[in-house]
């Protein structure tokens, strides 16, 4: 993670202003009503169905995972220090560079394979790359960029440790076993494999981590600013993620998406950033129990609650013909080196 960062990358502009429409904004855009909506964006669909549903091979992180979903007994128990030389503890820019490097070489794997699991990977490392692109943006998108760094490594090392925790063993969320059985099994579309993961990442992991490196900064100021901030990248990455998900993975992610709009890349920043608000609460929650064993509770509660939406998540969108991952899969082994 040494050595000089590089300077923005081909394509980025240094005056970036990325602010996402409010929802009703984007639902007046649209040429089509609500229930249209519902009826043509498959990932519409995919969440209209489920709201009626009731040793790691990078870095070790500083804190117990081990005890998940048990959590850490105070907060802020990562003791983030800006002054600290080593990089990740730090938030230095070159930490998440070296994030994102390990998200490249994961995500090579499994695209090279085809699986299905290389679609949420895919999501994961742009908006990464992008929170990382994002220094050059003006005016600043963080207030305290050294802070998100150091909480992105963390969120990351958990996706990481699920990862191999589901391909060598070991602790594993039922929230991912769902997320990773499903595309195991090839059971399901593209547009759920990238909500199976985002599902178990933030409504399952990120509540931990917030919780973990407190809600809060050492002067008692709230972080959530810079917390809703990341939307913005999410926003910003949404439609182009879903693209390229198109042009190497799985045509179906856009077969219905409404011509003219965003509908579906829309669809999709606004439930990411729905389930990253309850994340916060949930940290918020998690901060103040009043006792361990409350505290232990709530843990298992946000781990249940993750699993039982993934589980609906999976059972409603399964292929209905088998056929369907199989031309998938030739789809991908043609074009999943596409640029």
């Amino acid at each position: 993670m040494r050595g000089p960062l590089p300077g923005p990358p081909a394509g980025v502009a240094q005056a970036v202003s990325v602010t996402p429409r409010s929802h009703r904004t984007l639902v007046r855009s649209a040429s089509v009503s609500i229930s249209d909506a519902v009826r043509l964006a498959p990932i519409a669909l995919v969440l209209v169905l489920v709201a009626f549903a009731a040793a790691p091979a990078y870095g070790q992180a500083p804190y117990p995972y081990d005890a998940l979903p048990g959590v850490v007994a105070q907060p802020n128990q990562t003791d983030f220090d800006p002054d600290d030389p080593h990089a990740c503890v730090a938030g230095d820019d070159r930490c998440l560079a070296g994030v994102i490097r390990e998200m490249q070489r994961r995500f090579a794997r499994l695209a090279d394979a085809c699986s299905h699991d290389a679609v949420f990977a895919l999501g994961y490392l742009r908006v990464t790359e992008l929170v990382l692109a994002s220094r050059w943006w003006s005016p600043p998108l963080f207030s305290d960029r050294r802070f998100i760094n150091h909480a992105d490594f963390l969120f990351a090392d958990f996706y990481f440790r699920a990862q191999d925790a589901w391909r060598y063993g070991g602790y594993l969320p039922e929230a991912w076993r769902v997320a990773f059985g499903a595309a195991s099994e090839r059971a399901v579309p593209a547009s759920t494999n990238l909500l199976l993961g985002a599902l178990a990442h933030i409504k399952h992991d990120l509540p931990f981590v917030i919780y973990s490196v407190g809600v809060v900064d050492a002067t008692g100021a709230t972080r959530k600013p810079d917390f809703d901030a990341v939307n913005r990248v999410t926003y910003a990455a949404a439609g182009p993620v879903s693209a390229e998900i198109a042009r190497r993975f799985d045509r179906s992610i856009s077969d219905s998406d409404v011509p003219g709009t965003q509908l579906d890349s829309d669809v999709l920043f606004h439930t990411l950033s729905s389930w990253r608000e309850q994340a916060w609460r949930y940290a918020e929650q998690l901060a103040a129990a009043p006792t361990p064993a409350a505290r232990a509770l709530l843990a298992r509660t946000i781990a249940a609650a993750a699993a039982t939406e993934a589980r609906a998540l999976r059972d409603a969108t399964r292929y209905q013909l088998t056929s369907s991952a199989a031309q998938r899969d030739a789809f991908c082994a043609d074009h999943h080196d596409d640029p």
